[in-house]
């Protein structure tokens, strides 16, 4: 193998590992996307029950879970907020 070989062959090596290890160094995102579905067109005209249903989110703090990696809180927020899905679903029924 002559010097000019070896030294491309170091360098792909060396071009591929940082890579790598840059892609790992990426920051995951802490948003949970939730998207409710859309209730069916079908309609049953011989229902018996009424539900009533009150929403409010009084939590203290915005964020729907928590957890610990490598010793460092990560916090998971919902996109759309709790309260704004809550809406989305109640207007969709």
């Amino acid at each position: 193998m002559t010097l000019v070989n070896k030294i491309k062959t170091l360098s792909s090596v060396g071009i591929l590992a940082a890579t790598l290890f840059l892609a790992g160094c990426q920051a995951q995102s802490n948003i949970l996307a939730f998207t409710p579905l859309a209730p069916s067109a079908s309609m049953n005209v011989n229902r018996t029950a009424v539900v009533s249903v009150t929403t409010k989110d009084s939590r203290a703090i915005q964020e729907i879970a928590s957890y610990t990696k490598h010793g460092e809180l990560i916090k998971l927020n919902a996109s759309p907020s709790v309260t704004q899905l809550f809406q989305q679903v109640m207007q969709q029924n």
